[in-house]
């Protein structure tokens, strides 16, 4: 804290599903909520290995 305001730096997430998988957008949208930029850098296809765990 700096003079009573919270300061933040910037931070960078990975996210195991899809941004219109509902519970992602609504995390999605908290985020938009409490930040003064939001960017989403890409969407992958997964692993075809993933798909048979």
């Amino acid at each position: 804290m700096e003079n009573g305001a919270f300061t933040a730096t910037f931070f960078y997430a990975e996210v195991d599903g899809r941004p219109e998988d509902i519970g992602v957008a609504r995390a999605f949208e908290e985020l938009r909520f409490f930040s003064e930029k939001f960017e989403i850098l890409g969407v992958y296809p997964a692993d075809p290995f993933r798909a048979k765990a």
